[in-house]
């Protein structure tokens, strides 16, 4: 991962547990050759753990106004659909994180 990924809060993975970005993670990354921390595959259950629900009638997690949503790509990833377009393919939790932040101006909501 790059730092110019990462926004303050983005949770990753370091060694198996989940933490959220500061700025000293940052800063970390900015100078490290080494990579230390890996970015949370997005899957089912980690959504499931966020503001969107599941939706049996569209086989999708949906936000609560229903105009975002997330469909499973092949085990591969998420393509969002906003308005019944296809905005962009997700495979990462930051990225999730971002877009939702980028469309919203809020915070994901996350329990993990």
């Amino acid at each position: 991962m790059e730092a110019n990924e990462l926004r303050i809060g983005n949770y990753y993975d370091q060694h198996g547990e989940f933490k959220k970005v500061d700025v000293n993670v940052i800063k970390e990354l900015q100078i490290s050759d080494r990579v230390w921390i890996k970015p949370i595959e997005l899957t089912s259950e980690i959504i499931s753990k966020t503001s969107f629900f599941y939706c049996l009638d569209s086989e999708s997690f949906m936000i609560s106004d229903c105009t975002l949503k997330l469909y499973d790509y092949y085990d591969d990833g998420f393509m969002c659909v906003i308005f019944g377009n296809e905005l962009k393919f997700i495979k990462y939790l930051h990225e999730l994180q971002n877009l939702y932040f980028s469309l919203t101006d809020n915070e994901l909501y996350i329990t993990l």
